[in-house]
This record gives C-alpha cells, sequence and structure tokens, in this order.
C-alpha cells in the first residue's frame, strides 16, 4: 500500500504540495514549526520540511513496522507502535536514533502532560515519567473497559 499527502494552502483549500507517494497508510500527523511528521503505519513515520508546500523536502524516514500516534517531548519523538512499543528517537542528534523502547502490548497513540507520557494499548493507558526521555520510568497503568486507541488530555483541568 502507498499513499499520497497533500499539502493545502488555506483559506482557499487549493493544493499547494504533493508528498509521497509513500509506502503504508497514513495514520496521525502533527506539525512542528516547518516539520511536518506523518505516521505510516507499516511505512513509519515520515518527516518532510513544508517551509515551502509547493516544492517539501523529504528530511527522514523512521523505520517503524506499525506506527500510529506520536507526540513531541522537547527534542524527542515518543511514538506508539502496535509491534515494536513505546519508542522515543532523539531528533537532536544526526540520525534521529532510536534511544529507547518498551513493549507492553499493542501500542495505539502516544500523549504527553507535563513531564509525563500516556500511551495506550490493549492493555490500557500506561503512564511513564519521561524526565529523561531516553530513559522512561513506568509509572502505572490505568486499566480500560476495551483497547486503548486514541487519547486525549484535557489540559485545562
Amino acid at each position: 500500500v502507498e499513499a499520497d499527502i497533500m499539502v493545502y494552502s488555506l483559506p482557499s483549500f487549493g493544493v499547494a504540495g504533493k508528498l509521497g507517494p509513500y509506502p503504508g497508510d497514513p495514520r496521525a500527523m502533527m506539525l512542528d514549526g516547518n516539520r511536518l511528521f506523518t505516521s505510516m503505519g507499516s511505512g513509519g513515520i515520515v518527516v518532510n520540511d513544508v517551509s515551502s508546500p509547493q516544492s517539501p523536502i523529504l528530511l527522514n524516514v523512521l523505520q517503524l513496522s506499525n506506527a500510529g500516534g506520536m507526540a513531541l517531548y522537547g527534542t524527542y519523538l515518543l511514538a506508539a507502535d502496535a509491534d515494536l512499543g513505546f519508542v522515543v528517537f532523539d531528533l537532536s542528534q544526526g540520525a534521529w536514533p532510536m534511544v529507547s523502547q518498551i513493549k507492553t502490548g499493542n501500542e495505539q497513540d502516544v500523549v504527553t502532560h507535563g513531564a509525563y507520557a500516556y500511551v495506550s494499548s490493549i492493555s490500557g493507558v500506561t503512564v511513564y515519567d519521561i524526565t529523561n526521555p531516553s530513559s522512561p520510568v513506568y509509572m502505572l497503568n490505568l486499566l480500560t473497559a476495551d483497547d486503548g486507541q486514541g487519547l486525549f488530555i484535557d489540559a485545562a483541568n
């Protein structure tokens, strides 16, 4: 399976650029400044510079086998991978190496709040202290009635 990623210009909604095709199927997207992170399932995480939407530049492809949700924490990219687990990449180092991998079971999504990462999986939501992102510390597991697919944190409360 391959997919293109379209970049649209707002408010006109005209096509500004096209990325790809990339292997996999888009599951999540996140924009950080001019960097567009796209989780592509079996295609890993594709990172493009979209500072010029008409001619985006591929920066990196982070190899994962079943990439899902992702979040940034400082210079680290936290990602959920259904096969590999909760993984952390150090974006401050040249090749953006994977610096941590914790497998609990079919990880789907990850969000952060403060110095904590919340990772959803078939075993609920696992909370990690990410004060040191290259070495997350397990805090607790919150059981859910069913598979954890997506997460949202209401930071206002």
